[in-house]
């Protein structure tokens, strides 16, 4: 039903509507991701809601936090997830600028500031691989 009714109101937007439309912005629905991805929508930017990834970070921290031996996690679950909303706000768009910026949580874990490249949930391949969407940091 959502993914109908997404189709039908950019549809209008982009046929009947005076709006020059450029970005979408939603939630991490996959019915939503594969839409944005066919035609005639896969010439718009297509942003997930930070927000969401935020709180999907700080619910998965904490669950790694309740195992026995990282329990010390729970102190740095609120630090990490500000370090992604930081990495999102200032990669002005590159997925790149913000794969290494988020990376890098992984040495200031361990007090090391300085590092030549970067690699737990961070390193998570699904986690990592939908860095894209958040390169503009936005909400809806």
């Amino acid at each position: 039903m959502e993914r109908l009714l997404i189709d039908r109101g950019l549809q209008h937007l982009l046929t009947a509507s005076l709006l020059v439309i450029w970005e979408i912005i939603s939630d991490a629905s996959r019915n939503i991701i594969s839409l944005m991805k066919s035609e005639p929508y896969k010439h718009l930017q297509h942003s997930l809601d930070i927000w969401h990834k935020a709180k999907k970070l700080t619910i998965s921290l904490s669950d790694i936090a309740k195992k026995p031996g990282c329990r010390g996690l729970l102190q740095w679950i609120r630090p990490i997830v500000n370090h992604f909303w930081w990495c999102c706000s200032t990669c002005k768009g590159s997925v790149e600028r913000l794969l290494k910026r988020w990376m890098g949580i992984l040495y200031h874990i361990i007090n090391k500031h300085v590092w030549a490249g970067g690699r737990m949930l961070v390193t998570n391949r699904d986690w990592s691989g939908s860095m894209k969407f958040y390169t503009n940091c936005r909400q809806t």
